[in-house]
């Protein structure tokens, strides 16, 4: 078997390990100029036409081409070595044209988005590329609306690999960045992790290809190439071992600790939390409850699968940082009922009761007040006393953030009611007739409306009742939010403080036989 066929079946084999192409994908090929992009892409053409009968074209795709893998090639130039960058640019155009695949180009100026955004131009150059072809991707897949996918392969090799783990001890890591550069990182594969730089020249040379050079690569002026150029040569010199065969041993055991561990944390997952239209629940005393190996897991998966502007903001858990994973724990742990952090990326968590809601900033029940005028309420309670024997009951109120629901008639619904009233203090479930009793007894008037002077309360589980600024002295609401709280009450007696606290003056009972729920917010959690 000559080198060439060596290396092929090394590729081929990555490849089908690893499951990164299925039949019918489109391939793009992230194309710099350099060795190991170059190589890629013929490893990637020969791999498409090699593999009709390994990969069959799928049978319901009638009109697919003979490949059964089709490949693209990308160029991104990141403006910053000025005619040296354009010819690179100009070099993928002809090589692409002699591979016989589509080409595509896109620039952008890496200096200014790294001066705007205060990143280091190497940050930066990989935040604009990989939103490049990300989106050229996603523009793949309108156009041919095919049930095939589109993935972006990128050139890491062998070395790239260990330099990422020794980058991630020298910055301290857990055993994830030990694992170093990952195969498959969402629609991003690596064919060539298994492959060393040495064999992308031997690729280039059995087809005839030259290839660029980056001149920024060859000077120590950063982290990466300072490891690469001048530290793990060092240590070869000095120690007689090869760092890189090492590197690269550590991290494939570190990768199946990794997996192990991930699998663990998504069965934590499913006990303790879940995702809904892009707001993720979490049930704090579970969470807290984890060991620490799989709660930080579990907090990543978290943030990742929350959505802010129709996105997830942290997916794949890349901008998840341990500090910021911490700062979830220690809300779960001691954050206050009502209160809401900041995680980045417009994704913020607000605690309520003990759930955790993850997400979009969704407005509190005191970001704004209710309005001059009160709700009123009586004819809520006496169409859900009617609807008790001729089915459910509902209501919208106050631009649909007070939401009415009933009544609650069987056991199942009155339990469930129950975690509700304990968990989550933006709703607030009552006996539906002791509640028509008592705001009869207190007046006659129901009102959802902020607080005034005078106002009563008793918190769930106290043995008695206090003046309403009293309790919010207690909990340590802060005087900008107390005003524009809203409550419940009747007359001055306030039944339930939204987002805060529950009250516990006829709040539904295990042995409640008709309930009905008050929820107020924009975020609602089934039960």
């Amino acid at each position: 078997m000559d080198v060439f066929a060596k290396i092929y079946s090394k590729f081929t084999e990555t490849i089908k390990s690893r499951s990164l192409v299925e039949p019918g994908d489109t391939v793009v090929v992230s194309l710099s100029g350099g060795s190991d992009s170059v190589a890629l892409l013929w490893l990637m053409v020969t791999f498409a036409e090699k593999n009709a009968e390994t990969y069959p074209a799928r049978p319901d795709c009638t009109d697919f081409p003979a490949r059964p893998v089709t490949v693209r090639a990308f160029h991104f130039n990141h403006m910053i070595r000025g005619a040296e960058a354009d010819g690179d640019e100009e070099f993928c155009r002809e090589l692409a044209e002699k591979a016989g695949v589509p080409f595509r180009a896109e620039r952008g100026d890496v200096p200014a988005y790294a001066a705007e955004k205060g990143l280091s131009l190497e940050t930066a150059a990989r935040e604009m590329r990989y939103a490049a072809l990300e989106n050229y991707a996603r523009e793949l897949e309108n156009e041919t609306h095919s049930s095939s996918s589109v993935k972006i392969a990128v050139a890491h090799n062998r070395e790239d690999r260990a330099e990422t783990v020794l980058f991630n001890i020298i910055r301290g890591t857990s055993v994830d960045g030990l694992a170093g550069i990952r195969y498959v990182n969402g629609r991003i594969i690596r064919p060539l992790l298994d492959v060393s730089k040495e064999e992308t020249y031997a690729v280039c040379e059995r087809f005839g290809s030259s290839f660029r050079t980056d001149s920024t690569n060859l000077e120590p002026d950063c982290a990466r190439n300072v490891l690469r150029l001048e530290v793990i040569p060092y240590v070869n010199a000095k120690t007689g071992c090869d760092l890189t065969e090492k590197l690269l041993r550590m991290s494939e055991l570190a990768e199946a600790d990794a997996a192990w561990l991930e699998a663990a944390a998504g069965e934590a997952f499913e006990k303790c939390a879940r995702e809904e239209h892009g707001t993720v629940f979490v049930d704090c005393e579970g969470f807290t409850k984890l060991h620490p190996a799989l709660k930080g897991r579990v907090a990543v998966k978290a943030i990742s699968m929350a959505r802010a502007g129709g996105v997830c903001p942290f997916k794949d858990g890349v901008s998840v940082s341990q500090s910021l994973v911490q700062r979830l724990s220690k809300f779960a742990e001691g954050g206050r009922s009502g209160g809401t952090i900041e995680l980045g990326n417009g994704v913020f968590c607000l605690k309520q009761g003990k759930i955790l809601k993850i997400g979009e900033r969704a407005e509190k029940p005191s970001d704004k007040p209710v309005g001059p005028s009160s709700v009123p309420l009586n004819d809520v309670l006496e169409k859900a006393l009617k609807a008790k024997k001729r089915g459910e009951f509902s209501a919208d109120f106050s631009n649909g953030r007070l939401t009415v629901t009933g009544p609650l008639v069987t056991k199942k619904a009155v339990s469930e009611a129950l975690k509700l009233a304990k968990n989550d203090s933006c709703y607030a479930v009552f006996d539906l007739e002791k509640l028509a009793e008592f705001a009869a007894d207190q007046g006659g008037e129901l009102v959802l409306r902020n607080p005034a002077a005078g106002d009563v309360f008793k918190p769930f589980g106290a043995p008695g009742k206090k003046a309403l600024r009293r309790f919010f002295t207690d909990v340590k609401l802060p005087a900008a939010e107390r005003k524009n709280a809203v409550v419940l009450a009747s007359g001055s007696t306030v039944l339930h403080v939204f987002g805060v606290r529950g009250g516990d003056f006829v709040t539904v009972q295990k042995q409640t036989a008709c309930g009905i729920i008050f929820h107020y917010g924009t975020v609602h959690a089934e039960s």
